[in-house]
């Protein structure tokens, strides 16, 4: 993956909110056998983390590039247990049902939104969780009301990140259905 511009695209950023998401995710004792999607994944280490862990985990970006790399970032992690496909929450094209949902800044779009909640609606599996980090936006609560409108309860953390000399306070939301 050529990262030679010289801005690097958005994906290929170190983000607080996926730090935040995988130092939450580290503390989990159950995802052993687990299977997880991770959308919008970036670098994907998120979805890392969830397969260090022990979890079965599903890299998705709607960039392919960003697919490409965090393939081989999982590979360079000895994560026998990823799997990469480019993916589009507007326009999902999955199967099956995954017990772990994840996303980390990815709730910034109201219009996606709702796409997201019917991806989580239609690919969470029974008793499964959807785990989302972001910087405490406050738009975010628009997609927490959306959670709750598609029959979800939501409860919601703060995770300290030191990330280039500053700390962060990321929000984590996770979701369960009703």
């Amino acid at each position: 993956t050529d990262l030679s511009q010289a801005e690097p695209p958005y994906w290929a950023e170190l983000w607080a909110s996926s730090v935040g998401l995988a130092q939450y995710l580290c503390k989990d004792n159950a995802l052993l056998g687990r299977r997880a999607l991770e959308i919008g994944c970036g670098l994907g280490l998120a979805g890392i983390a969830a397969a260090k862990a022990g979890a079965s985990v599903l890299l998705t970006d709607v960039d392919s590039r960003a697919v490409a790399f965090a393939r081989r970032n999982a590979r360079r992690n000895a994560c026998l247990n990823v799997e990469a496909q480019r993916l589009s929450w507007l326009f999902p094209a999955l199967e099956g049902a995954f017990d772990l949902i994840l996303g980390s800044d990815v709730i910034y779009d109201p219009d996606h939104f709702d796409p997201i909640a019917r991806l989580i609606v239609n690919h969470l599996a029974p008793r499964g969780r959807a785990v989302f980090a972001e910087p405490r936006r406050d738009v975010a609560c628009h997609f927490f009301d959306t959670m709750k409108e598609h029959g979800f309860t939501c409860i919601r953390f703060v995770e300290d990140v030191e990330l280039s000399g500053h700390t962060h306070r990321i929000g984590i939301a996770e979701f369960e259905r009703d």
